[in-house]
């Protein structure tokens, strides 16, 4: 039985004000370092307004599962910005705003990081700017109370067994603090549920189960028969899934606009736990599909 249902980032319902506002590399790079430095300032204050207003509305409509989106601080990672988000004052203020909405309403936030974020390469400096990313994400999830860090296993270059234990390399030397917030999620191209939960079992994290994921890359075993095994990684906390529909197909990787109910009905019949929806529609597919 499913228990809280949730949705990712974008706020429909509130149109403009609904979105994350974000900027190049080149287009900041054309700018003065006062005039970046405004910049990025501006559009990350911004981002932090939107998601104060994105917390009550889901306050107001009893959602308690919420990703913030991960480019609230744009180009916080990159050699080119001149802003610290961490030594903002305004920024502090409101994340330490929204981080108490959360514990008051006991909303459970995730994040999930770009493709890019892959610690399971072979090349040193994608490991490299990989961890630079995941330092970036634990600070903005201790300042907003965040509790999860979706994300995939990466490349399988060189093969599927080598890039895992590539993978669990990698995660073992990184800082405990890091380990810590990491939750591994299995993919539609490389990486299925079996390869993904032995991983999550020989490093002790929790996997994320991608249903729609599963449907587009089966494993050797079925959901069903891995079920168990993958609520146990969360050790008594509350596990959580995605769901996503295709968008021409049960097979096709795009997502649909909404989640079709006999995809919802499947999941509800088997799942005990939280459910992100991932489908472009956000709330809006939410509110259709309890309305059914």
């Amino acid at each position: 039985m499913i228990n809280n249902l949730g949705y990712a980032c974008i706020n429909m319902t509130l149109g403009k004000k609904g979105s994350f506002k974000t900027t190049t590399a080149t287009s900041a790079s054309k700018l003065s370092e006062q005039d970046r430095f405004n910049k990025i300032q501006q559009l990350t204050r911004q981002n932090f307004d939107t998601l104060y207003d994105i917390m009550k509305f889901n306050i107001d409509n009893n959602i308690h599962l919420y990703r913030v989106s991960s480019d609230m601080c744009p180009l916080n990672t990159h050699e080119i910005c001149n802003y610290d988000f961490t030594q903002d004052a305004v920024v502090l203020s409101m994340a330490s705003k929204i981080k108490e909405m959360a514990i008051d309403n006991n909303i459970r936030l995730s994040i999930h990081p770009s493709q890019f974020l892959v610690l399971s390469s072979d090349k040193e400096h994608v490991v490299r700017n990989s961890i630079i990313d995941l330092e970036y994400h634990y600070k903005l999830m201790q300042l907003l109370g965040i509790e999860i860090c979706c994300i995939h296993v990466g490349g399988k270059t060189g093969g599927i067994e080598l890039a895992k234990q590539r993978f669990i390399n990698t995660f073992n030397a990184l800082p405990q603090h890091l380990k810590d917030i990491i939750h591994l999620e299995n993919d539609d191209k490389s990486f299925n549920v079996s390869d993904t939960l032995d991983i999550c079992e020989e490093i002790n994290i929790p996997m994320i189960l991608d249903f729609h994921h599963d449907r587009c890359l089966p494993s050797r075993d079925s959901v069903e028969y891995c079920i168990n095994r993958i609520c146990a990684t969360w050790k008594g906390r509350t596990p959580k899934a995605h769901l996503s529909s295709g968008k021409t197909s049960v097979t096709d990787r795009s997502h649909a606009d909404y989640i079709q109910k006999e995809d919802y009905d499947y999941v509800n019949s088997i799942w005990c736990g939280d459910l992100m929806l991932e489908c472009k529609q956000k709330d809006l597919a939410l509110f259709r599909l309890i309305s059914k």
